[in-house]
């Protein structure tokens, strides 16, 4: 059973101080609030980087720094904290926060106060608080409750190593008292971002407005305030012992036009950095504009491929990420979802496709669906052996088209590594050492098909 309710803690009976410490990091304010100063690099892989500058007045010889309020998902093996002319002798993550339990575990044999439903109040030494609580009163009594019958409890202070937020704490000496600029870095999971790309098909289907936003999620445990948020499309190694490759620049910096964002090549990735600053709240989801929409030209295709679907023919959308086609800039990997405009201008869903990480100048091809009239059969006509490791096969991919116009279908065969195209009733392209492309016009209510024979090569022997 669990406690239904426990009283706000008095600050004169459960405080938890810091007057111990020499030194309170000043961006952290009372309500957990940081101030401006915080830099956020988020990566796709739920990972996150935070910065942290300062200066701070540091007295002459040993103190103790703490910072309460960080991540509560902070990799404490990768916080780095630098300050020239100052020697860091002990660092320490605190993470073992207050709750109801530990608290009743913290005070077994000790006294405490519950307030109960009935308003009346216990007093006594606490002997067991698991499924329910016992306590042995001054008199020798012992008395149980039910915990769901408890509304408060009292203790009279906060026990020894629990704290209320995450903290990071260090022992440090400095050589002379002074300022010192100060830089405290640490990677963290729990954040993370993702593209999701809106895109709306004019009335012939040949361009689209097509735009994107950006969502990142803050589950740290902590928000940041007035933060200057970067974001990194790429995808990272990371081993099980996390670490962590170090990053360098490579080129000069190429501004995207709106939205708030500029884009750069950083190392082997590309870094987006929003020219704002910005609140990650704690538990939440901000949307940003990573561009500004653009009209963009796109065609419309047909494809079969009968390793994706046996029997029917997919429509796809493919547009070039070129400067000529009002793009041309680096598309991070996402969700692109399309839509397009009825005759009464109501916006409709038509599909949606996740794309990879694409550069520029490179093709995006959209798997929306499935066509409803155009029904595709696939057979194979025959197949014959030859020798121990050789075949022959011919096959045959008919196309059945109820719509009222003419169709062009990309038609995408897949056979065997080593294998000659012999026989072939339309044009054709090998794509690959195993994919050939062949394109068939069916008019509108009729049936057209492909027919086609290979032969199968091995160890450099041809068959015949």
């Amino acid at each position: 059973m669990s406690l239904r309710k426990l009283t706000p803690l008095m600050p004169t009976l459960v405080w938890l101080g810091v007057s111990s410490l020499s030194w309170l990091w000043p961006g952290v304010t009372a309500a957990g609030e940081q101030e401006a100063g915080i830099a956020i690099t988020v990566y796709n892989q739920d990972r996150a980087i935070v910065t942290d500058r300062r200066q701070l007045q540091l007295d002459r010889g040993i103190s103790e720094l703490a910072v309460p309020g960080v991540s509560a998902q902070v990799m404490p093996q990768t916080v780095g904290f630098t300050a020239p002319g100052v020697d860091i002798l002990e660092q320490n993550f605190e993470y073992d926060l207050v709750d109801v339990a530990k608290l009743f575990q913290k005070y077994l044999d000790q006294s405490v106060r519950l307030t109960l439903e009935s308003e009346e109040v216990l007093t006594g030494k606490l002997l067991s608080a698991g499924g329910g609580i016992v306590l042995e009163q001054a008199g020798g009594d012992i008395i149980t409750v039910d915990r769901d019958h408890v509304v408060s409890a009292v203790f009279p202070e906060l026990p020894e190593g629990l704290i209320t937020r995450p903290t990071l704490q260090w022992l440090v000496q400095a050589e002379r008292s002074d300022h010192y600029p100060v830089t405290l870095t640490y990677l963290t999971t729990g954040m993370n971002w993702s593209a999701d790309y809106v895109a709306i098909l004019n009335q012939d289907d040949s361009a689209m407005q097509l735009g994107c936003w950006v969502t990142v999620s803050n589950r740290t445990g902590t928000s940041y305030n007035q933060a200057q948020l970067k974001l990194i499309a790429g995808d990272l190694n990371l081993v099980a012992k996390q670490t962590y490759p170090n990053y360098r620049y490579l080129a000069e910096d190429a501004v995207t036009e709106g939205g708030g964002f500029s884009e750069r090549a950083f190392f082997e990735y590309h870094l987006y950095t929003l020219a704002r600053p910005t609140n990650l709240r704690n538990n939440q989801d901000k949307q940003l504009a990573l561009f500004p929409t653009r009209e963009v030209a796109v065609a419309r295709e047909y494809l079969y491929d009968y390793t994706r679907d046996n029997s029917r023919v997919l429509v796809t959308a493919r547009f070039e990420n070129s400067e000529d086609n009002q793009l041309g800039i680096p598309l991070p990997a996402g969700v692109v979802r399309v839509y397009k405009l009825d005759d009464d201008a109501t916006r409709q869903f038509v599909g949606e496709d996740r794309i990879e990480h694409t550069p520029r100048d490179e093709p995006v091809n959209l798997s929306l669906g499935k066509v409803f009239d155009l029904v595709a059969e696939r057979t194979l006509l025959s197949r014959q052996p030859l020798g121990r490791n050789g075949h022959t096969a011919s096959i045959k991919v008919e196309l059945r088209n109820h719509k009222e116009e003419s169709v062009q279908v990309k038609i995408q065969e897949h056979i065997p590594a080593g294998a000659e195209i012999t026989a072939c009733n339309v044009p054709y392209e090998k794509l690959s050492a195993t994919l050939v492309e062949m394109e068939l016009v069916v008019s509108a209510d009729s049936t057209a098909s492909v027919e086609y024979s290979y032969k199968l090569k091995r160890h450099g022997v041809t068959y015949r």
